[in-house]
């Protein structure tokens, strides 16, 4: 896990790495759930379809990345600790 300090009055980085399927997400919920965090993003939040499940689209991850590293641009602005 690596955690970056921005600058002064700003949020927290946490950045989780690890292979598919190694519980990174899973992971991230707890810390939210524990206060460690205030949020947590990954691009497959992007995936989901109208009935909540999740559909690999390659033709949407690029909007899929950007929506991701929007909402953690936002969050991190709002002083907001952020995974």
């Amino acid at each position: 896990m690596i955690a970056i300090k921005l600058e002064k009055n700003h949020g927290k980085l946490i950045i989780i790495t690890g292979i598919p399927g190694a519980g990174k997400s899973t992971l991230a919920a707890k810390m939210v759930a524990q206060g460690q965090a205030d949020c947590f993003f990954e691009a497959d939040q992007w995936m989901i379809d109208k009935s909540g499940n999740y559909l690999f689209q390659q033709d949407k991850l690029k909007y899929c990345h950007e929506k991701c590293f929007s909402s953690v641009y936002d969050a991190l602005r709002k002083g907001l600790t952020a995974i």
